[in-house]
C-alpha cells in the first residue's frame, strides 16, 4: 500500500519541531522554534491552538499526572509551565536548570525526550546556526545530559547539534543523533541508573550518499527507527540492530523534515514537522515547507509516549 501524505496546515514558519502525541487527549503538540510558540493540533476537530512565549522554544513534553503542565526548553533554561490548552496565558511552575553563563549566546537547548521513568534527556545545539548545512568549523561545545528529579548528569560532550532521541525498552538501548556529524548512534541503556555504555555507530548518512542530515527520530513497535533527513526531503526507516541498514524511505513534498512521531488512536499515523531554513540564499516555498504533515498507510505502529516526571 502506498503511504498517504497529508499537509495539515497552510501556516508556514522557519522551524517547526518536537512533535509529541498526547494519547490521553488524542491531540498533537509541537513547537515553532523561532516563532516562539507551542501549538496544539486536534485531528478530530481539525483545529490549532497557539501559545506564545518570550523565548525560542525547542520541544514540549507533558508532565505525567498533570493535565495542564508541560516541560519546555527555552534557549538557556529548562522549565515547567502551566497551560490550560486553550488560553493565551501560561505561568512558570518551576525552573529546573539553566545553562552556564559562558555558554549563553553560544549554545541553546534542543531536542528532548523522556525514558519510561520520566527522566529527561536533552542536548544542545550551536545557537548561531542560521542554516542547516554543516559549518566549516563545527561547533563542538555542546553536550547531552539527563535530568532526573533535580540531578543533572552529562553523558556526552563535544557535540555539534544534539538531536533525535529514541528508546528501545526491549533491547535496553538509547539511540541518538548528532546532526552535524551525520550519524545515528546506539548505546546500551541502564534504565535504573540512567547510564549509557558501549557506544556504536548504527547508521552513517555519508556512507549511503544520502542527501541531508539526521534530525529528529522515533521508534516503531518493531524496533525500527524513523529518521527525519533534514534537507533531504525524506523520512528514513532504518534497522539499528543491523548496522548501516535502510529498510525503507518516504519522500515528502517538503525538503526539510525536522522530526517525527507516531500518533493517532492506534499509533499508526506518522506526524512530521518541517522547516524553511534558507539554503545558499534560497528559502523553500510555502506552504509546502515549514509546516505539519501526517503520513498514514505505513503498515507499522509506534509506541505510547513517555511523559516527564519532575
Amino acid at each position: 500500500m502506498t503511504p498517504k501524505i497529508e499537509r495539515l496546515s497552510d501556516e508556514s514558519s522557519m522551524v517547526k519541531e518536537g512533535p509529541f502525541w498526547d494519547d490521553q487527549n488524542n491531540v498533537l503538540y509541537f513547537v515553532d522554534v523561532y516563532g516562539k510558540y507551542l501549538q496544539k493540533y486536534d485531528p478530530v476537530k481539525n483545529t490549532f491552538v497557539k501559545l506564545a512565549f518570550e523565548s525560542n522554544i525547542h520541544a514540549v513534553i507533558p508532565v505525567k499526572g498533570k493535565s495542564d503542565e508541560f516541560f519546555v526548553p527555552f534557549d538557556s533554561e529548562l522549565v515547567v509551565v502551566k497551560w490550560d490548552g486553550q488560553s493565551s496565558k501560561y505561568s512558570v511552575v518551576k525552573s529546573l536548570w539553566k545553562l552556564d553563563e559562558e555558554l549563553k549566546g553560544k549554545a541553546s537547548f534542543n531536542d528532548a525526550k523522556c525514558d519510561r521513568t520520566g527522566r529527561l534527556w536533552i542536548g544542545t545545539a550551536d545557537s548561531s546556526i542560521t542554516s542547516i548545512t554543516p559549518p566549516d568549523k563545527p561547533f563542538r561545545e555542546g553536550f547531552f545530559i539527563s535530568y532526573d528529579k533535580g540531578k543533572v548528569v552529562t553523558h556526552l560532550t563535544n557535540i555539534g547539534v544534539s538531536n533525535g532521541i529514541a528508546f528501545d525498552d526491549k533491547l535496553k538501548k538509547l539511540y541518538y543523533n548528532d546532526t552535524i556529524d551525520g550519524i545515528v548512534m546506539g548505546f546500551d541503556f541502564d534504565e535504573a541508573s540512567g547510564t549509557l555504555s558501549n557506544k556504536e555507530i548504527v547508521f552513517t548518512f555519508a556512507k549511503h550518499k544520502i542527501e541531508g542530515l539526521p534530525d529528529g527520530m522515533t521508534i516503531d513497535a518493531e524496533g525500527n527507527l524513523w529518521v527525519a533527513a533534514v534537507t533531504g526531503g525524506k523520512i528514513l526507516k532504518i534497522d539499528p540492530r543491523k548496522r548501516e541498514t535502510i529498510v525503507d524511505s518516504v519522500s515528502l513534498p517538503a525538503t526539510q523534515p525536522t522530526s517525527v512521531t507516531f500518533g493517532g488512536p492506534n499509533y499508526d499515523e506518522l506526524y512530521v514537522t518541517t522547516a524553511r531554513f534558507p539554503l545558499e540564499g534560497v528559502t523553500p516555498d510555502a506552504p509546502e515547507n515549514g509546516t505539519l504533515y501526517r503520513i498514514t498507510g505505513l503498515g507499522v505502529k509506534g509506541l505510547p509516549p513517555n511523559r516527564f516526571v519532575y
